[in-house]
């Protein structure tokens, strides 16, 4: 997934379009922003390193590569936490078969 653009919702988009007012367009830190309002509800482990990333995303001249690396590298880590399920399945199979028998050609002498 990447970031191009921040919009705000649709219900503030239809409203400005009914006005005639271009939409807002919003960025990395208000993302950023919106994401600190969620740390009450995030699980312990994940609340410092999200809050230092959003606090980094808010930076004037913030790297989008080291900003989506980092996120990346958090999503990663948290996906190590879950258990991982395999369901293998396998199967032969010979192929069409040759309906015509084919007898070796011996050499008349």
């Amino acid at each position: 997934m990447r970031l191009c653009q921040l919009y705000q919702d649709q219900d503030v988009l239809s409203s400005l379009q009914e006005t005639g007012a271009p939409p807002v367009e919003l960025g990395l830190a208000d993302l950023a922003y919106l994401w600190l309002g969620w740390l009450e509800t995030t699980h312990p482990t994940l609340v410092e390193p999200l809050q230092s990333l959003c606090h980094e995303m808010q930076l004037e001249g913030v790297d989008l590569e080291t900003t989506a690396t980092q996120l990346n590298r958090l999503l990663i880590e948290q996906a190590t936490q879950l258990p991982l399920h395999l369901k293998i399945a396998g199967a032969t199979d010979t192929g069409p078969g040759d309906r015509t028998t084919k007898t070796p050609a011996t050499p008349s002498r």
